[in-house]
Order: structure tokens, then sequence, then C-alpha cells
């Protein structure tokens, strides 16, 4: 059975993001896909410091964040994952402030060692 992680970056509960996810979600069980749903609205995840700590450790593991919240739960949720869905509406022009939250924290997965002119 596939595992597929659903992450809502939507503010508004029951919104249009919502409902569209919910739709997702009952095609993809229905299609015999284990679903779990992460709402990043009910999600602790802190804003990104860019000390890059996380970004030094080699290997194919994502890195080590310092913080303490709840993005190393999320992390081993996308690991253990098969497939996802990003849901996120655009808000004035772009994604939602927790949405690009996530994105910045995903760095995790980037290996940048000081010296080095960009990640691999």
């Amino acid at each position: 059975m596939r595992k597929i992680l659903v992450i809502n970056g939507a503010y508004r509960a029951g919104g249009i993001t919502d409902q569209a996810v919910e739709t997702t979600i009952g095609v993809l069980q229905s299609a015999g896909a284990e679903v779990e749903q992460v709402l990043l609205r009910e999600y602790p995840i802190g804003f990104c410091l860019n000390c890059r700590e996380c970004t030094q450790q080699p290997g194919e593991s994502p890195g080590r964040c310092v913080q303490h919240d709840g993005m190393q739960a999320l992390v081993d949720k996308i690991d253990h994952a098969d497939g996802y869905v990003l849901a996120v509406p655009t808000n004035f022009g772009s994604a939602t402030a927790i949405f690009k939250r996530l994105m910045e924290r995903l760095i995790v997965y980037a290996y940048w060692p000081w010296g080095m002119k960009a990640p691999s």
C-alpha cells in the first residue's frame, strides 16, 4: 500500500484549499492509498534561523536542525512517504507564510558546508 503525505498550507479551516484536499484524499484512499494529512496551521514549525547547522552533515539522511519543534517529526513523515500532495492557496500573489516557513526548513535535505558556494 502506498503512503501519501498531504501537506496543507492553508490558514482557513473549511476553505477552498481544505475542500480540494479532502476531495483529493478521498480519491487517493479509494485507489487504495494510505493517506496522512498535516495541517501546517496546527503544526509547530518555527522560522528557519539560517544558521545552516543542518546543512553541515554529509550523507543521504537529512540534517538535524538546532530547533526543537515539530519539524523533525515532519521530516520523519516525509522520509516514510511514497508520495506527496502539497496544497497551498496563493495570498496576495504568493504562497502562505506558513508554507514558506516549511519550504525554508526543508534545507535539512541539502549538504552545504561552509566554503561551498551552493548546496548539493
